[in-house]
């Protein structure tokens, strides 16, 4: 998709209501197959798994369950009453976690013909695990929900996560566990097939977990400065956005450090309109290549509650900080003050050194090698609007290095280079760095200016309606940077 064009629409069915679930028994069993991502696994229903694991086969009792009491369709759900109790009479039976099946992380597991009216019921002990993430995947189009759950000493059942799948045949819901027994119950409601299951544990996850599943989202108004990672190749972060006030959005979404590439999959999902009826359908899903050198426009005319979605989809950008800059056109900024520290510049000698009388170098022609600085973003008598909560907004930001002509004049057409696009973190402080332009007088081309002067510049993004991109990255004179020029010399 361009930077200009408004995203494409794809619809999805709407949920239904909660069904039964009948008994039954399956076969749980470790397969040959891997789960792939659920990106590739959408946008290309062919993939092919390929990492084989090891094969374990145990058998599940399943028992019929009590159907869950929703207390707020927007807030938790809760079960109740659904544990064995030598209280309730035999003919009503609950969920007996003594049927639980003990599993392990880090293992996938297959069902085959997990349609409706099953469920799966499995315990994980939590010691030592991080971030417990559940996941499945199946091989149709399924609606289903998984919940996880541990039970106090009284019998009593304390819901953890609660998840129900938005894409067709994926869904993933984690939590933060205590070190008790958890379990994991999958119920499907519609659909279903041969399905692929497993939980992981993550070591590392960042401050913004679990927010794998919409029902986990933090809801925000209006724009978005998210900032997170990715802690397993599954990892989902969903945002919950109200918009009362559509406008054309921009979309950026970058690392703080350089040279990280990858794939994610960015999606919007629109639970209701501006009237609070459902609506439930995919305003767009797709692949994103990272690092990017462009926004997204998205033309914007819906009223509503949304999910937005940035979706792990390769494992080289695991544990890396980025930030997902989701920002009305109305709200870009370029920062009216800049200052910077920790400048440091490497370069190599081109050509010949120039030597003292005792052979020692006297100095190098510094012309390649490059700029690093850590730029802050001041918000001294608001030069910055801040964000509800205090924080700074995620800026893409590139820093543009620019060399002087044969003439000692400024040359950005020829003498100039860019840095990648990097996101400011949520101090308003960002590292960038470009290669050092040229240095005339030490190709021998010209003479006069071997230590030259180097301009430095700094580009935001800025919306123009009526230009043919209206979304680019662009400098203003208005910003103040506290150095400029500086001297590339040892």
């Amino acid at each position: 998709m361009s930077k200009n064009e408004s995203i494409s629409k794809k619809p999805i069915e709407d949920v239904n209501i909660l069904n039964t679930i009948s008994v039954e028994n399956i076969i749980l069993t470790a397969p040959t197959k891997k789960i792939v991502s659920p990106a590739e696994a959408i946008l290309n229903k062919n993939a092919e798994i390929n990492k084989d694991l090891h094969v374990s086969e145990t058998k599940i009792n399943l028992q019929k369950y009590k159907k869950p009491e929703h207390i707020n369709k927007s807030a938790n759900y809760l079960f109740s009453n659904l544990l064995a109790d030598s209280k309730v009479a035999a003919a009503d039976p609950k969920i007996d976690t003594s049927t639980a099946v003990a599993i392990q992380t880090g293992i996938t597991y297959q069902i085959s013909n997990f349609t409706a009216g099953n469920q799966l019921l499995v315990s994980i002990d939590t010691n030592s695990i991080g971030k417990l993430s559940a996941l499945y995947q199946c091989a149709a189009t399924v609606d289903a929900e998984v919940y996880i759950f541990d039970v106090a000493t009284d019998n009593s059942v304390n819901v953890i996560a609660y998840s129900r799948n938005i894409l067709s045949d994926f869904d993933i819901v984690s939590c933060l566990p205590n070190g008790k027994t958890y379990y994991v119950l999958i119920n499907v409601i519609s659909g279903g097939g041969n399905i692929a299951f497993s939980l992981i544990n993550s070591a590392n996850y960042s401050a913004s977990e679990p927010n794998d599943s919409p029902y986990q989202a933090v809801l925000k108004h209006e724009e978005i400065c998210l900032y997170d990672t990715f802690d397993n190749q599954f990892d989902s972060d969903y945002t919950a956005l109200e918009i009362t006030n559509p406008e054309p959005v921009s979309i950026f979404l970058g690392f703080h450090e350089k040279g990280i590439s990858g794939t994610v999959t960015f999606g919007i999902f629109q639970k209701t309109d501006g009237d609070n009826k459902p609506i439930n359908k995919w305003i767009s899903y797709q692949s994103l290549t990272l690092p990017t050198t462009t926004p997204i426009l998205w033309n914007n005319t819906l009223k509503g509650t949304f999910y937005i979605l940035v979706q792990c989809n390769s494992t080289n950008i695991l544990n890396h900080n980025y930030a997902l800059s989701f920002t009305p056109v109305s709200k870009l900024q370029i920062p009216k003050y800049l200052t910077t520290g920790d400048v440091g510049m490497t370069g190599i000698d081109y050509g010949r050194a120039r030597l003292n009388l005792d052979g020692y170098p006297r100095y190098y022609p510094w012309v390649k090698g490059s700029f690093k600085v850590i730029t802050n973003i001041k918000n001294n008598h608001e030069q910055v609007n801040l964000l509800a909560d205090g924080s700074y907004p995620c800026f893409p930001i590139r820093l543009i290095l620019v060399g002087l002509d044969a003439n000692g004049k400024p040359d950005v057409s020829h003498n100039s280079n860019l840095s990648e696009i990097q996101v400011s973190n949520p101090d308003g402080h960002v590292t960038l760095s470009a290669l050092l332009p040229a240095t005339y007088g030490t190709t021998g081309g010209f003479n006069g200016h071997a230590f030259d002067y180097n301009y430095v510049y700094f580009y935001f993004i800025t919306y123009d309606k009526d230009a043919q991109n209206p979304l680019q990255f662009r400098t203003s004179n208005a910003t103040y940077v506290e150095f400029s020029p500086f001297l590339n010399v040892v």
